[in-house]
């Protein structure tokens, strides 16, 4: 069955060769997990900005940016990010948008429906917690009606 919703994802990233990067494992994930999401990558200025372009340079739904303002690292990409969804017309396309770090690593999927949906939550925080029964998340949230 497909998810009945569709999510956006704003990664926040800076690219150095210098460090090994989880972005493409993070990026086939998103894909593989949530077939009709969108991808932003936002890049802090990397002085290798090409590597990155060239590794997603076949990837469909995903569109990378560079934050040229002058806040940097989480807070300026965000901002970009939105600034972007804003300005393309997709805050009606999306129900959730998904801000992270190139360094989060997704490994299952999380189910939306049943973790905010449901239960009518708007925003939330999350982490993951692994218990021996299952992979279980904890969240503080915004629920759409107090």
């Amino acid at each position: 069955m497909e998810n009945s919703y569709k999510l956006c994802f704003v990664i926040a990233q800076k690219y150095s060769r210098k460090y090994k990067s989880y972005i493409k494992y993070y990026v086939n994930n998103i894909q593989k997990f949530y077939k009709d999401s969108f991808i932003l990558i936002v890049d802090n200025n990397s002085k290798h900005i090409k590597d990155i372009e060239d590794i997603f340079s076949n990837y469909s739904n995903l569109e990378i940016i560079i934050n040229n303002s002058n806040a940097k690292f989480e807070l300026g990409a965000y901002n970009e990010g939105i600034r972007y969804i804003k300005n393309n017309n997709l805050l009606n396309k999306y129900e959730y948008f998904v801000f992270s770090q190139d360094n989060y690593v997704l490994k299952n999927k999380f189910d939306v429906d049943k973790e905010l949906i449901d239960k009518n939550i708007l925003a939330c925080s999350f982490s993951k917690i692994e218990k021996k029964d299952g992979t279980t998340f904890e969240y503080n949230y915004l629920r759409t009606n107090p």
